[in-house]
């Protein structure tokens, strides 16, 4: 973790979980629990401070596998992975609309 020392606002995280058999995740559908085993799990956070004090996010990223232990999925292996960075503002006057059914611009 890198800290500022004026506000202890955070610049970067970063989370690598300490993976052992203890460390389950489990979801409830229709009444039945599915449990799941955590593989890997990793995050990292970057914000940068501007002019007036403020932190802005710059990139988010989390990324997990987890093993089904019971169920249909039994020993599958899912894999989550999460982007979030901002996007920069822009011109919203010289938008041009697009009929999605047909691909044609609508004017």
């Amino acid at each position: 973790m890198i800290v500022d020392i004026e506000d202890f606002g955070i610049y970067e995280f970063n989370c690598l979980s300490s993976i052992d058999k203890k460390n389950k995740r489990n979801v409830v559908i229709k009444d039945n629990i599915i449990n799941f085993k955590i593989l890997n799990e990793e995050s990292f956070i970057k914000y940068n401070k501007n002019e007036s004090g403020k932190y802005e996010l710059v990139t988010y990223r989390f990324d997990s596998q987890l093993q089904v232990l019971d169920g249909y999925f039994k020993n599958s292996i899912f894999t989550n992975k999460c982007r979030k960075e901002p996007t920069l503002s822009f011109d919203f006057s010289k938008i041009k609309k697009i009929d999605l059914a047909t691909y044609k611009i609508i004017k």
